[in-house]
C-alpha cells in the first residue's frame, strides 16, 4: 500500500469488495423472481360458533344418522343445550408453476371434528377438540385426463356438487356425505356451447381392509354452463354453479368368517349403490347479482352395504352364535368389519344391509340489499332388511325422516348468521318412534 494513499480510500475499496457479491446475489434473485412468483397459495376457511337446543339427550353437536334414544327412556324425555366451535375450518390451496401442458395443484384442509378418546370430560371434548384431515390431495390436470391422488370427496353422490344449505352440520340424516383416500381419473368434455360432461372413475379406501379389494366408484355428470344456480353448500360459503345432473355408482366386496364357532373359512357378499343428483336453478342467478335466485337440490340413493357413506349411520350387531353344546363361556362371533355394513339372517346367510334415501332442498335469496335468504330441506331414509338382520337387537331404526327450515343473514361479505329449526323422527324395530326437535344458531366469519 502506498503510504500516500488516504486511509478513507482504502476503506471505500474494501467496502466495494464486500458489497459486490451481495449486489450480484440480489441481481440473481431478481432474475429468478418471475419463476418463483408463478407459485400461488391461498389460505381459506371460516371461524364458526354454534349453539343448539335439543328436546332429547344423547345427540352430539352433529345429528347425522345417529340413533335417537328409545322412546320412554330418560334421555328421550329430557332436553339439552350445546355450544361448540368444532366446525371451524382452515385450508391451504397450492398451485405449482405449469410445466408445459401439465398443471399441478394441491389442497390441505382440516377442521376440529377429530375422534376423541372415550371417557373424556365434556369440557375437554368441546373446549379442546382434536384437529382432523378433511382434504389432503394433489391434482394433475392435462389436456387428456385429470388425476387426483389423496383424500377428497367420494365420487358416489358427486360430492360436494349437490349439498343442500342448512345451519345443521353436514351430513344430514339421509344424506350421502363422505371423503376418502382415493386415486381418481376424470375427464371434462364439451358437448356443445350449452352442454358439458364430466366422467370420473376411482379406486377408494375399502370399507373393510379384510375384504381384500378397494372400493370402485364411477360417475357421469352433465352440466349447463350458461344457466347458473346460486347456492350455499352447508352454511358458510356460497358460490355460483352451473345447472347439473349427476349419476354415480359404487361396488364393494365384504368378507367375514363363516357364522360358526372358531371358523377357518370365510363368506363373502357384494355391496353396491346407485345415486342420482340434481342441481336446478328454478330462478337463475348471474355473475352480477343473485337477488331473487331460487335453487333446488335433490339426491336419491339406493344400495346395500353403504351405511359408511352416510354420516354416523350404524346398523344391527351380529346375532349371538348358536351354542348347542352349552359351552362356557359361550362362543362369541367377531369379524374385522365396522358394524352396520353386513349382517346374518336367521339361517346364517350373510347379507349387506340395505338403505334407500332421498333428500331435497330449496334456497331462496330475497330481493334487495337486505342480505336475507331462506332455505329448507326434507329427507327420508329407510332399510328393508335391518329388522331381519338385527339378531334380536331392537336398538336399530328402520326409518328416519328429517325436515329443516333456516333463515340466514349476510351482515357483510365476510360475516353470516343463521337460525334453524330441525325436526327428526326415527321409527325403531319395535319400541315406537322417537322425535327430536332442535333449534340451532350459527355465526360464521369467512376468510
Amino acid at each position: 500500500m502506498n503510504r500516500n494513499t488516504p486511509i478513507s480510500s482504502v476503506a471505500v475499496g474494501c467496502l466495494v469488495l464486500l458489497v459486490a457479491p451481495a449486489v450480484s446475489s440480489a441481481e440473481d434473485a431478481t432474475h429468478a423472481s418471475p419463476i418463483l412468483t408463478k407459485w400461488s397459495a391461498m389460505v381459506y376457511g371460516f371461524v364458526e360458533l354454534d349453539s343448539m337446543y335439543d328436546t332429547t339427550q344423547g345427540l352430539g353437536d352433529t345429528i347425522g344418522n345417529a340413533a335417537l334414544p328409545p322412546a320412554g327412556t330418560y334421555a328421550a324425555t329430557h332436553d339439552q343445550v350445546t355450544f361448540t366451535a368444532r366446525n371451524s375450518r382452515i385450508g391451504l390451496s397450492l398451485k405449482a408453476p405449469d410445466v408445459g401442458w401439465l398443471k399441478l395443484s394441491a389442497r390441505l384442509e382440516g377442521d376440529f371434528f377429530a375422534n376423541q378418546p372415550a371417557g373424556i370430560s365434556e369440557a375437554a371434548f368441546f373446549s379442546n377438540p382434536g384437529f382432523r384431515i378433511r382434504h389432503a390431495y394433489v391434482q394433475a390436470q392435462t389436456p387428456y385426463l385429470d388425476v387426483l391422488i389423496g383424500q377428497s370427496w367420494q365420487v358416489f353422490g358427486w360430492l360436494s356438487d349437490f349439498i343442500p344449505a342448512t345451519v345443521n352440520f353436514q351430513g344430514l340424516p339421509g344424506q350421502l356425505y363422505g371423503r376418502s383416500a382415493q386415486i381418481r381419473l376424470s375427464k371434462t368434455v364439451s358437448l356443445g356451447p350449452d352442454l358439458g360432461m364430466e366422467l370420473a372413475i376411482a379406486a377408494l379406501r375399502p370399507p373393510q381392509r379384510a375384504g381384500g379389494l378397494p372400493d370402485g366408484q364411477a360417475g357421469l355428470k352433465l352440466f349447463v354452463p350458461g344457466r347458473k344456480a346460486y347456492r350455499t353448500a352447508g352454511a358458510a360459503v356460497s358460490s355460483l354453479d352451473a345447472m347439473a345432473l349427476g349419476i354415480s355408482g359404487v361396488v364393494r366386496r365384504f368378507a367375514v368368517p363363516k357364522f360358526e364357532p372358531d371358523s377357518k373359512t370365510d363368506v363373502t357378499a357384494t355391496g353396491w349403490g346407485i345415486a342420482v343428483d340434481l342441481l336446478l336453478p328454478i330462478i337463475a342467478a348471474s355473475t352480477t347479482h343473485h337477488d331473487n335466485a331460487l335453487t333446488f337440490t335433490g339426491s336419491f340413493a339406493s344400495g346395500r352395504g353403504i351405511s359408511d357413506l352416510y354420516t354416523g349411520l350404524g346398523g344391527p350387531p351380529f346375532p349371538p352364535l348358536p351354542n348347542p353344546q352349552n359351552r362356557t363361556p359361550a362362543p362369541v362371533y367377531s369379524a374385522s368389519i365396522d358394524p352396520g355394513l353386513v349382517g346374518f339372517d336367521s339361517a346364517g346367510v350373510l347379507h349387506p344391509v340395505s338403505w334407500q334415501s332421498c333428500i331435497v332442498g330449496l334456497q331462496y335469496w330475497l330481493p334487495g340489499q337486505t342480505g336475507l335468504w331462506i332455505a329448507g330441506t326434507y329427507s327420508h331414509l329407510h332399510s328393508s332388511n335391518v329388522a331381519t338382520l338385527s339378531g334380536g337387537s331392537r336398538t336399530s331404526f328402520v326409518t328416519s325422516q328429517n325436515a329443516t327450515a333456516s333463515l340466514f343473514w349476510d351482515a357483510t361479505r365476510y360475516l353470516r348468521f343463521g337460525l334453524e329449526f330441525d325436526w327428526l323422527k326415527q321409527d325403531f324395530i319395535d319400541s315406537g318412534p322417537t322425535v327430536n326437535k332442535r333449534i340451532q344458531f350459527g355465526t360464521y366469519y369467512v376468510f
